[in-house]
């Protein structure tokens, strides 16, 4: 894959490597990139683009019911589910 992120922090090439280690373990794994984001320093902001923020607890939250038994809210905006979808790295 491509390192099209603007992150200099956290380059997409160590993100893969990362990803792949922990697949090839077979652990659950769900890979989001974003490519139009880097880090943002502030209080209560992860990335630039609220809806990438929806998006990413929505899974960080998903992740969290099925690994650890919590409760999840399943609901978002259509907005904020499409977004999820294209954020999501298949397995290859």
């Amino acid at each position: 894959m491509d390192d099209f992120t603007l992150d200099p922090l956290s380059p997409q090439a160590q993100s893969d490597e990362i990803v792949a280690s922990l697949r090839g373990r077979h652990a659950p794994v769900t890979y989001l990139l974003a490519r139009d984001e880097a880090h943002v320093l502030g209080p209560g902001r992860m990335w630039s683009h609220t809806v990438n923020n929806l998006a990413v607890l929505a899974e960080v939250e998903s992740f969290l019911s099925k690994t650890m038994g919590t409760t999840s809210q399943r609901d978002m905006t259509p907005e904020v589910a499409k977004r999820l979808r294209e954020l999501i790295v298949p397995a290859n």
